[in-house]
């Protein structure tokens, strides 16, 4: 008998006597593919559970984000179009937001992707401030536990300029911003990402650093946290709902205070390619 982190577990000739090595071994051999993702899978859902409960300390506004995502793959390529619709449901004056973007992503193998595009917007940032957004965007993406594993964990890395058009102002301004994002993706009635009729839980932190912060814009993002839940009904179609908690700061007004969003997203993704690599 051997000790390994907190757990108690045991040689493949011996019985385990410890409940917690007993429960890791039931689990190990029906859903797991070893014992530290089982670890993992536990931490996890705890802090699904417990995490959320330092998001409800602040209420501001209540939004609604709608996203259509479409994929062509031709592998090692994969090309997408997403088209967005996000709206202000309560909480202040009008906010609406159209936008799309084009993106090409290079996966050279099952570890790194490489992805560039560009994402175009228009926005009702208030009664009286509508703004034009086109913002290129460089990217990487490390995963860092495979989506075939029993727990897909991926970091993602992104950094955009933004080019801002004020209508009202008619004012040109710019700002670079850097995107920290770490998924975990959590298979509940499937043992991994990968396979079809998968319900899975969705937990994502994403950090943004905006180097510059004239440019007007009424809700700019410091932190969001998601948690949901998606559904892979097969390789060509995935539904994912999701509740975002998102800290950001008004730079139209001076004096404004700081905002706290309580988001309902929900993403349709479709795969055009009907088999899988």
């Amino acid at each position: 008998m051997c000790k390994v982190g907190f757990f108690t577990t045991t040689t493949a000739t011996s019985t385990p006597t410890n409940p917690y090595a007993q429960l890791i071994n039931i689990f190990h051999k029906n859903r797991f593919n070893s014992k530290f993702e089982f670890k993992t899978a536990i931490l996890l859902a705890l802090y699904l559970v417990l995490g959320p409960f330092n998001l409800y300390g602040q209420k501001n506004d209540v939004q609604n984000w709608n996203s259509a995502v479409v994929d062509l793959n031709f592998a090692p390529f994969l090309f997408e179009l997403e088209v967005d619709y996000n709206r202000l449901v309560s909480g202040g004056p009008e906010w609406r937001e159209y936008a799309i973007q084009p993106s090409i992503e290079f996966y050279p193998n099952n570890s790194f992707d490489f992805y560039a595009g560009v994402y175009f917007s228009e926005t009702v940032q208030d009664d009286i401030n509508d703004t034009k957004e086109l913002r290129p965007l460089i990217g990487i993406r490390w995963n860092i536990i495979k989506p075939e594993k029993r727990i897909y964990v991926k970091l993602n890395v992104k950094l955009e300029h933004r080019f801002f058009n004020s209508k009202s102002g008619n004012n040109n301004n710019n700002s670079t911003r850097l995107r920290t994002r770490l998924d975990f993706i959590l298979p509940i009635t499937k043992k991994s990402y990968n396979e079809d009729k998968d319900l899975y839980a969705i937990l994502r932190s994403e950090v943004f650093e905006n180097f510059k912060t004239d440019i007007q814009e009424r809700f700019q993002s410091t932190f969001k946290q998601h948690l949901g839940l998606g559904y892979r009904f097969n390789y060509t179609w995935r539904f994912d709902a999701v509740y975002i908690y998102q800290e950001s700061y008004n730079s139209i007004e001076a004096d404004a205070p700081d905002n706290t969003s309580n988001v309902l997203s929900f993403t349709l993704k479709h795969f055009i390619r009907t088999k899988p690599k």
